[in-house]
């Protein structure tokens, strides 16, 4: 969900912000594609973070697969489409958008498929979209109030983005996405037997002080080992470390 909550708000800052810039460095106006631009790259990224999953679980054929057939349609569909009259660098774009598209979606699906995750589409997406789009229609606003006001585009554009930063941190926590929860999460998951953190008794899981009469055993060899069973707060917790 990490990557919703950084990759949409990014994306969607962009494309309000992209113009202003670009006339500011460039010196003409870039607006022309940077909305289906910035949706490819959100796409894109999450495709990395789901092809690096498949990958650890190994599937680098399969996203190989995905690559070839993604690249595939979008070499397809700007040969298709860019020659066509009045579509030009559209036909790119399109084809760009929908392969990312094909891509994101085959990985998620085959991500579920082998790893057991469960999807959760609203902290993963429908939490930070809504979130991301409140914030880039408001410093659509305020950069043209500001820009009108005789603000230059680049004390303009940093106006907007720390603006448009807290409001989105602000629409997150209205939705219940809190981001200080995700290590949390991840580490409840993998706390084996304990089901959170929290019946541990506040300690980090599987690292308690050792009780009278359990801790750590060294013989002669170069190996320790850690007696396998506590019980802390009437919760067996069973990590086991031995050699």
């Amino acid at each position: 969900s990490i990557v919703g909550v950084l990759a949409l708000p990014a994306m969607a800052w962009m494309s309000v912000v992209g113009p202003a810039l670009g006339q500011l460095l460039f010196g003409r106006p870039v607006d022309g594609y940077l909305l289906p631009l910035a949706a490819v790259m959100a796409l894109s990224c999450f495709c990395s973070v789901l092809g690096a999953i498949l990958n650890g679980v190994g599937r680098q054929g399969t996203v190989a697969a995905i690559s070839l057939l993604g690249g595939g349609v979008q070499l397809a569909l700007t040969l298709v489409l860019v020659p066509l009259p009045g579509v030009g660098m559209g036909g790119y774009v399109a084809g760009a958008l929908v392969s990312a598209g094909l891509e994101a979606l085959l990985c998620l699906a085959l991500t579920l498929r082998h790893t057991g995750l469960t999807l959760r589409p609203l902290p993963w997406l429908i939490a930070p979209g809504l979130a991301a789009l409140l914030s880039a229609l408001t410093m659509s606003l305020l950069q043209r109030r500001l820009l009108s006001c005789g603000f230059g585009a680049l004390s303009s554009a940093g106006t907007c983005l720390v603006f448009g930063g807290v409001l989105y941190l602000a629409a997150l926590s209205a939705q219940g996405v809190e981001l200080g929860g995700h290590g949390q999460s991840a580490l409840s998951a993998s706390a084996g037997s304990c089901p959170s953190a929290s019946s541990c008794s506040g300690r980090t899981p599987g690292w308690a002080s050792p009780q009278p009469g359990m801790g750590w055993n060294s013989g002669s060899g170069s190996t320790a080992s850690l007696v396998p069973t506590q019980r802390l707060m009437g919760t067996p917790c069973s990590w086991n470390l031995a050699s």
